[in-house]
């Protein structure tokens, strides 16, 4: 018998299509149920921000949640190849969760000023409910492993859903999620594939330049040898 659902390995590039598949579902999903009402026509009230006030408040309660696994992992008293093991965990959760949140507030806010508060608010909370799962699904098997994909790819997904909106209110001055609706609620799904998919295509060539330059850097320092006039005699 595997060691895990999917096979031996922890983890196999497979679960990214599969993880984006069952992003999209939920995304997508959510968006259909809840429907574009909302839509911003000037500029939004107090009132109709307050569901991404309550989103921004469940993340600050998440974060403190996340601090307390570092501080129970440095407090911990097992076997310390354990204890390093899944105080590495601990601080993955924190450091991930660091690094998706700058663009996650940015969308957020500015989707919620700008095109719908109230479809900020929704995906807002299921990003909130996901992310706060990242850490669990790192830890269930005791390693990085395919479970923590579907954390992820619902965190991009949603992140460059808001993007794409923002894009496409700026440039066609409509509600991408109204527009869609109107036209066939089917081509919502799709929409957030694609958006979601954005973020492979920057990960593989918007790096590129600078990965590049990068490792031609480390190359030349690790072929680089002091000339010998400058050896000491």
């Amino acid at each position: 018998m595997a060691k895990y659902p999917w096979g031996e390995q922890p983890f196999t590039m497979s679960s990214i299509p599969v993880c984006m598949t069952f992003s999209v579902i939920v995304i997508g999903g959510t968006l259909i149920g809840t429907g574009p009402d909302g839509t911003v026509t000037g500029f939004p009230s107090p009132k109709d921000l307050h569901g991404v006030v309550g989103v921004t408040l469940g993340w600050v309660c998440m974060w403190y949640a996340f601090l307390g696994n570092q501080i129970t992992f440095k407090m911990a008293d097992i076997d310390e190849n354990q204890k390093k093991t899944a105080a590495f965990i601990a601080d993955r959760g924190v450091g991930n969760t660091m690094e998706q949140c700058i663009p996650f507030f940015l969308v957020l806010w500015l989707h919620a000023f700008f095109v719908n508060p109230g479809t900020s608010s929704v995906l807002g909370l299921v990003y909130v409910i996901s992310r706060y799962l990242y850490p669990i699904f790192y830890g269930w098997y005791g390693q990085f492993s395919n479970l923590v994909e579907i954390s992820a790819q619902m965190n991009y997904s949603i992140i460059m859903w808001l993007f794409w909106a923002i894009v496409y209110k700026c440039m066609k001055d409509s509600d991408l999620h109204t527009d869609l609706t109107n036209i066939a609620v089917i081509f919502i799904p799709l929409v957030v594939f694609l958006a979601g998919a954005t973020i492979l295509v920057i990960f593989l060539f918007g790096s590129k330049p600078s990965s590049t330059v990068i490792a031609n850097g480390v190359a030349w320092e690790a072929a680089y040898k002091t000339p010998l006039a400058s050896l000491p005699e």
